[in-house]
């Protein structure tokens, strides 16, 4: 494309001496000028016209790369929810495979009714990772769409006004700078959060921050008890314990007891199946640990 242009601007700018030349020689200075004028114009508005064809162009991509990022968002939640599906489905399979192993043979009733609601559930379970499986290469091929989008894009730029194309380097800038951050100081919980937002299809979708803030959590309510059994570690206890002991401890009110419990359940379905907790989790989460100055960085 660029050749081309070149090549196009080349072939004016010689029309434009040839002509310029030949009235020069015909002596008369008004034509040349208005000859001269008359090619300028021209050239300008097929270079204007060109520039909007270019940011045409360029607007069209850019709202197709959105509507392909809001269909990778929505495979995602669809996703999720498989996977939150799932990953119920099979605690109640360890659960009813318990209660079956404490039967005695006498309660024969009893262990088909079992066995049949484990067979059940499983089916279901298998369907489960069929979908999430199909979702998960369908996200695959929508982020290659995106990226060859993304590498496309980069190219049209070139092609703006200068105007526009400075309006865009600098929202590209900022995104960079405030991510950039993350690295450079120690921010906030809110800030931490705020920073993976900016490239995260949603809001609940922030992998690294999630994992952080788990983490101190584990810490946080391992410290707490602590300081009442110096012996207490991560291997002879364990977080359900730890938050009952807390509880038990500091009185807490039940909405505290719900809260707790609640995060507790959503860091298991992280750690153990990579399941996006609700936003009402997360921003609950990171205002305990910003209430109580847990770092950031562990």
């Amino acid at each position: 494309m660029i050749k081309k242009d070149i090549k196009w601007l080349a072939w004016t700018v010689i029309v434009l001496i040839i002509v310029s030349i030949a009235q020069i020689y015909s002596k008369n200075i008004a034509v040349t000028l208005f000859t001269i004028t008359l090619v300028s114009l021209i050239v300008w508005l097929i270079d204007s016209h060109r520039y909007r064809i270019h940011h045409r162009n360029y607007k069209e991509h850019k709202d197709q790369k959105k509507r392909i990022e809001s269909d990778i968002h929505k495979l995602h939640e669809q996703c999720n929810s498989h996977k939150l599906e799932r990953y119920e489905h099979n605690l109640e399979i360890i659960e009813l495979k318990e209660r079956l192993s404490k039967l005695d043979l006498e309660s024969k009733h009893e262990i088909e009714k079992l066995e049949e609601t484990i067979t059940h559930l499983t089916q279901k379970t298998t369907k489960l990772n069929k979908v999430i499986r199909d979702s998960k290469e369908a996200i695959i091929t929508l982020e290659s769409k995106e990226h060859n989008l993304k590498e496309l894009l980069i190219q049209k730029l070139k092609h703006l006004e200068h105007s526009k194309k400075h309006i865009e380097y600098e929202e590209i800038h900022k995104k960079l700078h405030q991510l950039e951050l993350l690295w450079r100081y120690d921010p906030s919980w809110g800030e931490r959060k705020g920073i993976e937002s900016i490239v995260s299809l949603k809001n609940t979708h922030l992998p690294f921050t999630l994992t952080q803030a788990f983490i101190s959590f584990d810490k946080l309510i391992l410290a707490k008890v602590q300081k009442y059994d110096h012996n207490a570690n991560g291997q002879n206890t364990n977080l359900f314990e730890n938050i009952q002991f807390i509880i038990e401890e500091y009185h807490l009110p039940m909405h505290m007891q719900d809260e707790l419990h609640q995060i507790r359940k959503a860091r298991n379905r992280w750690f153990h199946d990579g399941i996006y907790p609700t936003h009402d989790v997360i921003e609950s989460l990171i205002k305990l640990l910003h209430d109580v100055e847990a770092k950031v960085f562990l």
